[in-house]
């Protein structure tokens, strides 16, 4: 769950009917012509990276094989996993997984992990600076330039035989969906990215549902008048003060204004037409965080891109499509498994 002050209220009038399917928006480079594709089917088809079903293995046992890593960084070493689809050493799609505010290496196999390995993918999961034990055990808070984390990360990737090293897509999770924009902007040996949802301005996200004078206030360095209004509204929300003490902590912030400072420099402005990669862009319909931003992204990349929102109908409206994940997981490789294969058809 991403850092942000309670959403706002929602707009008054009703919404135009609800679609019983994922709307897809596809935008083709400048040079072709955009096109709608269909819808995907309910039922989630065999990837070709698939490998051959094996018979069913007793209730309860782990047939997939995993690796403990570290990835160089800097002066130490990211811990990560590799979750592998067999042992057999073939060289297999990955995919890289890129958390979030929140985040752990761990909740990667349950976001996309378990899905990915079915669909014939690998994948490579780390926590990097203001994430899990990167955060715990060495201290090391946010930044903003992801690519300086992800690049080593890629490095790490190309070093495992069982990783295909023309099939390696980058996955962002929440506030991974800047993160991971951010490094594939500058780290362009990746054949995909997907960015679960998009996110454009992580500083827009908090300052839009701010009051003017306390977005004045901070803006400003008026702490000594905006902190007393934040620690109030603090008292009053249990999910504000996780969040903005969660922020502190994480980005290595001296209080929760410092914070907010801080996420200014977590912007696309300026890099996302950088991206040269074949980009998805999720949208979650009733997003209470980062609504807007996906549109935001698809508007300014200039690489083959596709933007699908998941709808309320399908249970999947919510902040990463909480509560239809299996949807979430059935969109996402399916567009991966024609962007891999050929990325000119992913848009």
């Amino acid at each position: 769950m991403p850092p942000a002050p309670p959403p706002s209220p929602p707009a008054t009038g009703s919404a135009p009917g609800r679609l019983c399917c994922a709307r897809r928006t596809t935008t083709a480079p400048p040079s072709s012509t955009a096109a709608t594709t269909p819808p995907t089917t309910p039922r989630p088809r065999r990837s070709p990276h698939s490998p051959a079903r094996p018979s069913r293995p007793p209730r309860g046992s782990w047939t997939r094989p995993s690796r403990r890593c570290a990835c160089p960084y800097q002066d130490t070493a990211l811990p990560g996993y590799l979750f592998l689809v067999d042992d057999s050493g073939l060289p297999r799609p990955t995919v890289v997984f890129t958390g979030g505010f929140d985040s752990t290496l761990e909740e990667a196999y349950f976001a996309i992990g378990a899905a990915a390995l079915r669909r014939g993918y690998n994948v490579l999961a780390y926590d990097g600076p203001g994430q899990g034990a990167v955060l715990r055990e060495q201290g090391l808070v946010f930044r903003p330039d992801w690519e300086a984390v992800v690049s080593p990360v890629i490095d790490y990737a190309l070093s495992r035989p069982e990783i295909a090293p023309d099939r390696i897509a980058l996955f962002g999770y929440s506030l991974g969906g800047y993160l991971a924009a951010r490094a594939a902007a500058h780290e362009h040996r990746l054949a995909a990215l997907v960015l679960d949802d998009g996110l454009y301005d992580y500083h827009d996200a908090h300052t839009r549902v701010m009051p003017p004078f306390l977005r004045d206030w901070i803006e400003t360095g008026r702490d000594d008048l905006a902190d007393p209004v934040t620690a109030l509204l603090m008292q009053a929300s249990t999910q504000l003060r996780w969040a903005l003490r969660n922020g502190v902590w994480a980005f290595g912030a001296a209080s929760a204004s410092d914070y907010i400072r801080r996420t200014a420099a977590y912007t696309l402005d300026g890099v996302a037409h950088l991206i040269e990669c074949p980009t998805l862009v999720l949208d979650a319909e009733d997003d209470q965080f980062f609504r807007g931003q996906p549109q935001r992204v698809q508007a300014t990349l200039t690489c083959p891109r596709t933007l699908i929102t998941l709808p309320e109908s399908e249970g999947a409206g919510e902040h990463c499509h909480m509560g239809a994940m299996s949807r979430f997981q059935q969109v996402t490789f399916d567009w991966l498994d024609t962007a891999l294969v050929s990325p000119a058809c992913a848009a």
